[in-house]
């Protein structure tokens, strides 16, 4: 029980450093702000009969009320939240740099398209933004963000962006970026010679196209996604140095090549370790450092020997695949790989692995040499 709660002190303490909570004004709407927000209103497109927000946007209301808008006491527009709202049309990006007291822009999931200005971004005036979401807006082009001193959240996931992901974007919020989601596009590679920022804690580059090199994160990381890629590398034998102190990672499916480092057990606090689908090849290395993983899937690779038993003894194990791939010798029984949850189906497409939940007994041949 302790560690789900401290688990969730974790998970709650990182949500709001990354996403602060805005609160809605008690002070009157500027007349300024309110024919900003109109401007913008009559400049985009939505659907009447589905569309929760800007439907609400009223002349004769108070603009600090209306649905999507927060402001400060002194009544200046802070956040913007308009995500998934029907909205359609071009955004370009000068209507926004007007609201010079944002601190929070998300247009998430419409069918929005931004524009990014080929001189100037219109978010580069916005001196107090610290979160800017622009998943599923249809870019073919990162924006100009260099300006933003305060930026802290950056999520492009979702796009149509392609090529290297440029080094000047590592240095965001003058080099305090705490999340950055970029999944979902068609990136290549990371323009060199990058640093991450040390104050990194979400990274997500998973569904992309990159090759070579796997990247060393950041110590700071707690939720670190390479899923979806094409790497073609093998994970860096100290890559796991990097984890000490992640809940998640993933790198399923991204052609990843090589043995899995035993620096993996030094990520002593992760939950959540997804190797699947790539082609790994020798033994599993897990000596059960790692107690408090709740899921490992390391099914479909090319691993080989037994399956190490100091996995029974990570009792908050609660899924377990190591399906399809090369492993021999008796299943472990101790521990919590009795649990009904391991079916055969988390150990079947081993032909030389025997004994419950398979079908299959150990015979001699099975014995420890």
């Amino acid at each position: 029980m302790s560690v789900k709660i401290s688990t969730w002190i974790m998970f709650v303490s990182l949500f709001l450093r990354l996403h602060p909570i805005a609160t809605a004004s008690s002070g009157r709407c500027l007349d300024d702000q309110k024919s900003l927000l109109l401007s913008l209103r009559n400049g985009l497109g939505f659907d009447s009969k589905l569309s929760s927000k800007l439907l609400s946007w009223n002349r004769s209301m108070e603009c600090c009320i209306w649905a999507g808008v927060y402001c400060d006491e002194a009544g200046h527009v802070t956040g913007l939240f308009l995500n998934n709202d029907h909205i359609s049309g071009k955004v370009y990006l000068d209507v926004f740099g007007k609201f010079k007291y944002l601190q929070d822009l998300d247009l998430a999931d419409n069918n929005v398209t931004v524009i990014p200005n080929t001189k100037e971004s219109s978010f580069s005036s916005l001196a107090n933004l610290t979160r800017l979401l622009l998943a599923s807006c249809k870019m073919n082009e990162i924006p100009d963000l260099r300006n933003l001193p305060t930026l802290r959240t950056l999520d492009l996931s979702g796009n149509l962006l392609k090529g290297e992901i440029p080094i000047w974007i590592w240095n965001l919020g003058n080099g305090s970026l705490g999340s950055l989601k970029l999944s979902q596009n068609k990136f290549s590679s990371l323009q060199k010679p990058f640093t991450f920022p040390l104050t990194l804690n979400v990274l997500d580059l998973s569904s992309n196209k990159l090759k070579g090199d796997i990247p060393v994160p950041p110590a700071e990381i707690y939720v670190l996604n390479y899923s979806n890629n094409e790497f073609g590398s093998s994970i860096p034998v100290d890559f796991g140095n990097a984890l000490a102190y992640a809940y998640s990672f993933s790198i399923s499916n991204s052609k990843v090549v090589g043995v899995i480092p035993k620096s993996i057990n030094n990520a002593e606090f992760l939950r959540v370790l997804d190797l699947s689908s790539n082609a790994l090849t020798g033994p599993i290395p897990v000596d059960g450092s790692m107690q408090y993983l709740e899921s490992l899937d390391l099914s479909l690779n090319k691993l080989s020997g037994r399956i190490p038993e100091q996995l029974t003894s990570i009792m908050t194990l609660e899924f377990l695949n190591v399906s399809y791939n090369r492993l021999s010798g008796k299943i472990p029984q101790g521990g919590v790989l009795r649990f009904p949850t391991f079916t055969n189906l988390s150990f079947e497409g081993n032909k030389g692995l025997c004994g419950p939940p398979l079908s299959k007994t150990c015979g001699t041949s099975n014995k420890r040499i």
